[in-house]
């Protein structure tokens, strides 16, 4: 169950990371998904259920051993390419291809050359019957430790692994340092990072383990030293494997569980926008459920609703009446807000203004209509007409000061915007409605 468990950690990691180069492809992330790929095929086939039905269905008792090393031994290539990506000195990702290729290409050669040796020595081992008896799930190493055939296979196999362990290590701690010293800001990517280089470390004690067990066995200590073999070895790959998923799992969770309060810091003010005109939206609004539990394509929703309640924020401009914004503005000056959060609140008091304006201008027009007995032809008319003017020459003639869209990206422009949905049931904006209402209708006076 343990192995089990270390595969379906692993597999869920892996899904997750080919979502992601299924949206951005590139070289680092074939290697990701490589080096939790292999290892995910290595546990599946190292459970005694299945490592014992591989033997009989194949005819070769022990034949799931060359595919679990094999397997590893692929990861070890795979780690290797990621460490030596990692490791290139450049400005830009996408660049780390071209700059360690020379390097993939060497270590890459090593490990094949180590997996066809190691194919070699297992093949010649079965073939010459040296592989006799029943299946060995947990103690194949320490049986066969007096067949020289195998013991060379074993030490070929630990060999590699344990270098390729070293330098992920060590590129790993590099590229953290190097994440802060360049990019502080990235904190889950050097976390997860750390994670790796500290899960490399722990599965190191898997080859100790396994190579004192190995000669211990072939120089006639007997099985003393097993345990260190078939429990203690195993555990130290488990847990370095575990701690590896979750260093690439890390980062990726974190973004994903960032850009969900950023969809869910947004939905009262894309509500808004919705409220204003629901032709904007892309989609019909889904129920208040669907909304809470979206986990899917939150990259995509956030820039929906971006666009969307930019969309809103234009379509209510020409209701917009800039003595709400700077009744909000006041308040929020008053209460020592920042210059961020007050100009938020303008923003979001002038929006909320705009629609409760348009709203009682429909509102006393289908009065009118209902009381003139207007046709429905002259009535579209009218919504029309009314809603092309907007506040026409009722508003004062000032310039808006509303928060324009700001440099920096979609990421700059988001916190904005979620500074706004936080600002609608604020203070300020209340305080402004309320007062900008009596202002209008002569109640302030």
């Amino acid at each position: 169950m343990l192995y089990l468990g270390c595969a379906l950690a692993a597999g869920g990691v892996l899904l997750y990371k080919l979502h992601g180069l299924r949206e951005a492809p590139s070289a680092t992330l074939v290697a990701v998904c490589l080096c939790t790929g292999f290892p995910m095929l290595a546990f599946i086939a190292a459970a005694p259920s299945l490592y014992t039905r591989i033997g009989r269905a194949s005819g070769v008792p022990d034949l799931a051993t060359l595919l679990v090393y094999g397997f590893i031994t692929c990861f070890s290539g795979s780690a290797q390419v990621l460490a030596s990506l990692w490791s290139a000195e450049v400005r830009h990702p996408a660049e780390a291809w071209e700059a360690a290729r020379p390097r993939v290409i060497r270590r890459l050669a090593v490990f094949a050359t180590a997996l066809s040796l190691m194919t070699a020595l297992f093949a010649y081992a079965a073939c010459t019957g040296a592989l006799t008896g029943g299946p060995h799930p947990l103690d194949f190493d320490t049986f066969y430790s007096t067949v020289p055939t195998v013991v060379v296979f074993q030490f070929v196999y630990q060999a590699g692994f344990a270098y390729a362990l070293l330098g992920v290590s060590r590129a790993c701690r590099r590229h953290a340092a190097h994440l802060t010293d360049r990019e502080p800001e990235r904190t889950a990517l050097r976390t997860g990072v750390l994670l790796i280089s500290r899960g490399c470390r722990v599965a190191l004690g898997y080859s100790t383990c396994k190579l004192l067990a190995i000669s211990a066995a072939a120089t006639g200590g007997g099985t003393t030293w097993d345990v260190l073999s078939t429990v203690v070895g195993p555990f130290f790959a488990s847990a370095g494997a575990m701690l590896i998923a979750a260093g690439f799992a890390y980062p990726a969770v974190q973004a994903w569980a960032g850009r969900r309060r950023d969809l869910l810091a947004l939905r009262p003010l894309w509500l808004v926008a919705a409220d204003a005109d629901r032709h904007l939206l892309l989609d019909p609004l889904p129920p208040a459920t669907r909304r809470q539990v979206a986990v899917r394509d939150l990259r995509w929703r956030i820039s929906r609703c971006i666009t969307e309640i930019r969309d809103a924020q234009l379509a209510m401009r020409i209701w917009e009446d800039p003595l709400t914004a700077d009744i909000a503005r006041h308040h929020a000056r008053r209460l020592k807000y920042s210059a961020e959060r007050v100009e938020a609140a303008a923003s979001a008091a002038a929006l909320l203004g705009a629609i409760r304006t348009r709203n009682a201008a429909l509102d006393n027009l289908l009065y009118t209509a209902r009381t003139r007995a207007l046709s429905p032809q002259a009535l579209a008319e009218a919504v029309t007409a009314t809603l092309t003017q907007g506040l026409g020459t009722a508003a004062p003639r000032r310039p808006l000061r509303l928060a324009a869209t700001p440099r920096g990206g979609q990421r700059a422009e988001l916190d904005q915007l979620i500074l706004i949905a936080r600002a609608l049931e604020s203070r300020p904006v209340t305080m402004a409605l309320r007062q900008s209402l009596r202002e209008r209708t002569g109640h302030g006076r």
